[in-house]
Protein backbone atom coordinates (compact mmCIF):
# COMPACT_ATOMS: atom_id res chain seq x y z
CA UNK A 1 0.00 0.00 0.00
CA UNK A 2 1.37 3.89 -0.87
CA UNK A 3 2.07 5.77 2.18
CA UNK A 4 0.84 9.52 1.81
CA UNK A 5 3.90 12.37 1.36
CA UNK A 6 3.37 14.12 4.58
CA UNK A 7 4.89 17.73 5.29
CA UNK A 8 3.80 20.53 8.81
CA UNK A 9 4.04 23.62 10.09
CA UNK A 10 4.78 23.96 13.48
CA UNK A 11 4.22 27.08 15.71
CA UNK A 12 5.61 30.16 14.04
CA UNK A 13 8.16 28.36 11.86
CA UNK A 14 7.65 27.37 8.10
CA UNK A 15 9.56 24.50 8.47
CA UNK A 16 8.32 22.03 6.17
CA UNK A 17 9.05 17.88 7.20
CA UNK A 18 8.45 15.56 4.28
CA UNK A 19 8.90 12.16 4.75
CA UNK A 20 10.41 10.34 1.99
CA UNK A 21 9.75 6.36 0.82
CA UNK A 22 13.23 5.30 1.25
CA UNK A 23 16.65 6.51 1.70
CA UNK A 24 17.62 6.86 -1.46
CA UNK A 25 15.87 9.44 -3.77
CA UNK A 26 16.09 7.54 -6.48
CA UNK A 27 13.24 4.87 -5.07
CA UNK A 28 10.99 7.78 -4.71
CA UNK A 29 9.46 7.60 -7.90
CA UNK A 30 5.44 8.45 -6.67
CA UNK A 31 6.49 11.43 -5.52
CA UNK A 32 8.71 12.20 -8.59
CA UNK A 33 5.74 11.80 -10.87
CA UNK A 34 3.14 14.00 -8.65
CA UNK A 35 4.95 16.11 -6.08
CA UNK A 36 3.53 18.90 -3.56
CA UNK A 37 5.61 21.41 -2.09
CA UNK A 38 5.11 24.49 0.70
CA UNK A 39 5.94 27.69 0.15
CA UNK A 40 5.80 30.68 2.89
CA UNK A 41 3.48 33.76 2.67
CA UNK A 42 5.09 36.03 5.71
CA UNK A 43 5.78 34.69 9.02
CA UNK A 44 2.22 33.16 9.52
CA UNK A 45 0.85 31.56 6.43
CA UNK A 46 1.69 29.22 3.78
CA UNK A 47 0.72 27.42 0.59
CA UNK A 48 0.25 24.08 -0.71
CA UNK A 49 1.73 23.88 -4.45
CA UNK A 50 1.35 21.11 -7.30
CA UNK A 51 4.56 21.23 -9.63
CA UNK A 52 3.63 20.66 -13.25
CA UNK A 53 3.73 17.08 -13.55
CA UNK A 54 6.31 15.92 -16.37
CA UNK A 55 5.49 12.30 -16.76
CA UNK A 56 1.59 11.84 -16.13
CA UNK A 57 -1.21 13.54 -17.58
CA UNK A 58 -4.09 12.57 -15.40
CA UNK A 59 -4.10 11.86 -11.73
CA UNK A 60 -6.35 11.95 -8.91
CA UNK A 61 -4.43 13.54 -5.60
CA UNK A 62 -6.08 12.95 -2.05
CA UNK A 63 -5.11 16.04 0.08
CA UNK A 64 -5.62 15.88 3.98
CA UNK A 65 -5.22 18.50 6.25
CA UNK A 66 -4.81 18.85 10.23
CA UNK A 67 -5.20 22.18 11.68
CA UNK A 68 -4.75 24.06 14.65
CA UNK A 69 -5.42 27.76 15.06
CA UNK A 70 -5.05 27.74 10.95
CA UNK A 71 -7.99 28.70 8.39
CA UNK A 72 -7.45 26.90 4.93
CA UNK A 73 -9.08 28.20 1.60
CA UNK A 74 -9.84 24.47 0.97
CA UNK A 75 -11.87 22.02 3.44
CA UNK A 76 -9.66 19.83 5.57
CA UNK A 77 -10.09 16.55 3.09
CA UNK A 78 -10.29 17.09 -0.53
CA UNK A 79 -9.46 15.92 -3.72
CA UNK A 80 -7.45 17.76 -6.72
CA UNK A 81 -7.98 15.93 -10.07
CA UNK A 82 -5.19 16.70 -12.82
CA UNK A 83 -6.70 16.79 -16.31
CA UNK A 84 -3.23 17.05 -18.67
CA UNK A 85 -5.42 15.73 -21.56
CA UNK A 86 -7.39 19.27 -21.29
CA UNK A 87 -5.88 21.27 -19.62
CA UNK A 88 -2.18 22.27 -19.82
CA UNK A 89 -0.16 22.17 -16.59
CA UNK A 90 3.27 24.21 -17.06
CA UNK A 91 3.16 26.17 -13.97
CA UNK A 92 2.81 25.53 -10.54
CA UNK A 93 -0.84 25.45 -9.10
CA UNK A 94 -2.04 26.51 -5.91
CA UNK A 95 -3.88 23.86 -4.44
CA UNK A 96 -4.66 25.43 -0.14
CA UNK A 97 -3.50 28.53 1.11
CA UNK A 98 -2.85 28.93 5.13
CA UNK A 99 -3.45 31.50 7.47
CA UNK A 100 -2.80 32.07 11.64
CA UNK A 101 -6.36 32.56 12.47
CA UNK A 102 -5.75 33.82 16.26
CA UNK A 103 -2.66 36.45 16.16
CA UNK A 104 -0.66 35.45 19.17
CA UNK A 105 -1.69 32.10 20.09
CA UNK A 106 0.13 28.91 18.97
CA UNK A 107 -0.57 28.08 15.55
CA UNK A 108 0.38 24.69 13.20
CA UNK A 109 -0.88 22.49 10.68
CA UNK A 110 0.55 19.12 9.00
CA UNK A 111 -0.88 18.05 5.61
CA UNK A 112 -0.14 14.57 3.38
CA UNK A 113 -1.23 13.80 0.52
CA UNK A 114 -1.53 10.38 -1.80
CA UNK A 115 -2.30 9.98 -5.62
CA UNK A 116 -3.96 7.67 -8.44
CA UNK A 117 -3.27 7.40 -11.79
CA UNK A 118 -6.20 8.65 -13.67
CA UNK A 119 -9.60 9.94 -12.99
CA UNK A 120 -12.53 8.60 -11.25
CA UNK A 121 -15.64 7.84 -13.36
CA UNK A 122 -14.34 5.05 -15.65
CA UNK A 123 -17.17 2.10 -16.84
CA UNK A 124 -15.32 -0.83 -18.28
CA UNK A 125 -16.32 -2.16 -21.44
CA UNK A 126 -17.15 -6.11 -21.06
CA UNK A 127 -17.43 -6.83 -24.27
CA UNK A 128 -14.44 -5.34 -25.28
CA UNK A 129 -11.98 -8.18 -26.30
CA UNK A 130 -7.74 -7.25 -25.37
CA UNK A 131 -4.94 -8.41 -27.08
CA UNK A 132 -2.23 -10.50 -25.35
CA UNK A 133 0.27 -7.45 -24.75
CA UNK A 134 3.42 -8.99 -26.96
CA UNK A 135 3.80 -9.63 -30.20
CA UNK A 136 1.85 -12.10 -32.39
CA UNK A 137 3.66 -15.64 -32.83
CA UNK A 138 5.01 -15.41 -28.72
CA UNK A 139 4.29 -17.47 -26.39
CA UNK A 140 5.12 -15.88 -22.70
CA UNK A 141 4.26 -18.19 -19.29
CA UNK A 142 1.81 -16.53 -17.49
CA UNK A 143 3.40 -16.90 -13.47
CA UNK A 144 0.59 -15.46 -11.58
CA UNK A 145 -3.15 -14.09 -12.32
CA UNK A 146 -6.31 -12.84 -10.66
CA UNK A 147 -5.99 -13.77 -7.28
CA UNK A 148 -2.69 -14.88 -7.18
CA UNK A 149 -1.15 -15.60 -3.85
CA UNK A 150 2.74 -13.13 -3.93
CA UNK A 151 0.72 -9.67 -5.23
CA UNK A 152 -2.90 -10.03 -6.48
CA UNK A 153 -5.00 -11.04 -4.00
CA UNK A 154 -8.38 -10.98 -4.08
CA UNK A 155 -10.04 -7.83 -2.78
CA UNK A 156 -6.72 -5.75 -3.11
CA UNK A 157 -6.39 -3.38 -5.74
CA UNK A 158 -4.66 -5.83 -8.24
CA UNK A 159 -6.72 -8.68 -7.93
CA UNK A 160 -7.20 -8.70 -11.42
CA UNK A 161 -3.70 -8.38 -12.93
CA UNK A 162 -1.74 -10.65 -14.74
CA UNK A 163 2.26 -11.19 -14.66
CA UNK A 164 3.89 -12.65 -17.83
CA UNK A 165 7.49 -14.13 -17.85
CA UNK A 166 9.53 -12.79 -20.37
CA UNK A 167 12.92 -11.70 -21.07
CA UNK A 168 14.49 -8.33 -20.55
CA UNK A 169 14.25 -6.27 -23.75
CA UNK A 170 11.22 -8.53 -25.13
CA UNK A 171 8.61 -5.82 -27.02
CA UNK A 172 5.65 -5.02 -25.22
CA UNK A 173 2.27 -4.26 -26.88
CA UNK A 174 -0.41 -2.03 -26.38
CA UNK A 175 -3.18 -4.71 -25.65
CA UNK A 176 -6.01 -2.11 -26.65
CA UNK A 177 -5.79 1.39 -28.58
CA UNK A 178 -6.11 4.85 -26.13
CA UNK A 179 -4.08 7.58 -25.36
CA UNK A 180 -0.91 7.55 -23.43
CA UNK A 181 -1.42 9.16 -19.66
CA UNK A 182 1.55 7.92 -17.95
CA UNK A 183 5.27 7.07 -19.49
CA UNK A 184 8.31 6.81 -17.00
CA UNK A 185 11.36 5.31 -17.89
CA UNK A 186 13.81 6.96 -15.45
CA UNK A 187 14.24 3.97 -13.07
CA UNK A 188 17.27 1.91 -13.19
CA UNK A 189 16.78 -0.46 -9.98
CA UNK A 190 14.65 -3.26 -8.71
CA UNK A 191 14.28 -6.65 -6.67
CA UNK A 192 11.96 -8.78 -4.56
CA UNK A 193 11.80 -6.30 -1.81
CA UNK A 194 8.75 -3.96 -1.19
CA UNK A 195 11.10 -0.75 -0.54
CA UNK A 196 11.28 -1.11 -4.48
CA UNK A 197 7.55 -0.80 -4.80
CA UNK A 198 7.24 2.58 -6.45
CA UNK A 199 10.67 2.04 -8.72
CA UNK A 200 9.21 0.29 -11.65
CA UNK A 201 9.15 2.28 -15.16
CA UNK A 202 5.40 1.99 -17.09
CA UNK A 203 3.04 3.26 -19.38
CA UNK A 204 -0.26 3.69 -18.74
CA UNK A 205 -3.24 4.12 -21.59
CA UNK A 206 -5.87 5.46 -21.58
CA UNK A 207 -9.23 4.00 -23.02
CA UNK A 208 -12.56 5.19 -24.62
CA UNK A 209 -14.37 4.05 -21.48
CA UNK A 210 -12.54 5.98 -19.07
CA UNK A 211 -10.42 2.91 -17.97
CA UNK A 212 -6.65 2.91 -17.80
CA UNK A 213 -4.12 -0.35 -18.75
CA UNK A 214 -0.92 -0.56 -17.09
CA UNK A 215 1.97 -2.08 -18.28
CA UNK A 216 5.00 -2.11 -15.29
CA UNK A 217 7.88 -3.11 -14.89
CA UNK A 218 9.58 -2.13 -18.05
CA UNK A 219 13.55 -2.02 -18.48
CA UNK A 220 15.43 1.54 -18.13
CA UNK A 221 13.97 3.71 -20.34
CA UNK A 222 12.07 1.22 -21.90
CA UNK A 223 9.09 3.15 -22.44
CA UNK A 224 9.05 4.29 -26.07
CA UNK A 225 5.68 6.38 -26.45
CA UNK A 226 5.19 10.18 -25.12
CA UNK A 227 2.92 11.73 -23.00
CA UNK A 228 -0.39 12.32 -25.08
CA UNK A 229 0.26 9.88 -28.23
CA UNK A 230 -2.04 7.58 -29.50
CA UNK A 231 -1.43 3.98 -29.41
CA UNK A 232 -3.93 1.38 -31.31
CA UNK A 233 -4.08 -1.93 -30.49
CA UNK A 234 -0.68 -4.02 -31.23
CA UNK A 235 1.67 -0.80 -31.33
CA UNK A 236 5.30 -1.32 -29.76
CA UNK A 237 4.64 0.80 -26.48
CA UNK A 238 7.75 -0.49 -24.14
CA UNK A 239 10.15 -3.13 -23.32
CA UNK A 240 10.03 -5.11 -20.43
CA UNK A 241 12.15 -5.87 -17.85
CA UNK A 242 12.18 -5.94 -13.83
CA UNK A 243 12.39 -2.61 -12.53
CA UNK A 244 10.15 -2.02 -8.90
CA UNK A 245 8.88 -4.50 -7.06
CA UNK A 246 10.02 -7.27 -8.98
CA UNK A 247 11.16 -11.66 -8.30
CA UNK A 248 12.02 -11.79 -11.95
CA UNK A 249 11.68 -10.36 -15.68
CA UNK A 250 8.34 -10.09 -16.47
CA UNK A 251 4.83 -7.68 -17.80
CA UNK A 252 3.06 -6.58 -14.73
CA UNK A 253 -0.50 -5.59 -17.05
CA UNK A 254 -3.82 -4.25 -15.31
CA UNK A 255 -6.86 -2.26 -16.03
CA UNK A 256 -8.29 0.09 -13.79
CA UNK A 257 -9.88 3.34 -12.72
CA UNK A 258 -9.36 5.35 -9.44
CA UNK A 259 -11.78 6.19 -7.03
CA UNK A 260 -9.77 8.69 -4.85
CA UNK A 261 -6.52 9.46 -4.68
CA UNK A 262 -6.06 6.44 -2.17
CA UNK A 263 -7.64 3.78 -3.80
CA UNK A 264 -8.56 2.37 -7.26
CA UNK A 265 -10.10 -1.09 -8.62
CA UNK A 266 -8.62 -3.40 -11.20
CA UNK A 267 -11.09 -5.41 -13.32
CA UNK A 268 -11.01 -8.68 -15.18
CA UNK A 269 -10.49 -8.96 -19.12
CA UNK A 270 -11.31 -11.08 -21.85
CA UNK A 271 -7.58 -11.86 -23.98
CA UNK A 272 -8.02 -12.89 -27.49
CA UNK A 273 -5.81 -16.08 -27.49
CA UNK A 274 -5.04 -19.39 -30.18
CA UNK A 275 -7.62 -21.12 -28.21
CA UNK A 276 -9.85 -18.33 -28.22
CA UNK A 277 -11.39 -15.65 -26.30
CA UNK A 278 -10.47 -16.20 -22.74
CA UNK A 279 -12.12 -14.56 -19.62
CA UNK A 280 -8.86 -15.65 -17.57
CA UNK A 281 -5.42 -16.35 -18.23
CA UNK A 282 -4.38 -19.48 -15.70
CA UNK A 283 -1.31 -19.32 -13.81
CA UNK A 284 1.08 -21.60 -15.05
CA UNK A 285 -0.60 -21.48 -18.57
CA UNK A 286 1.53 -20.34 -21.91
CA UNK A 287 -0.81 -18.52 -23.62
Amino acid sequence: MRQPIVGALVLFALAVTQATCADAPKLCTQEDLIHLHQEDIGETGGRLVLDPPQQIAESTISVDLDLENMTASSPRHFVYRVDGLQHSFQKPVELVRFSQKNAGDRFQYHWKYHWMLGLPGGRHDDSYVYALPYQKGEHHLVSQSYFGSFSHQKGTPYEYAVDFIMPEGTPVCAAREGIVVNSYGDSTVGGNDKKYEFCGNVVSIKHSDGTYARYVHLQPHGNLVRLGQIVHKGDRIGLSGKTGFADRPHLHFCVTVPLDGYTEKSMPVVFATEVGNLRELRAGGTY
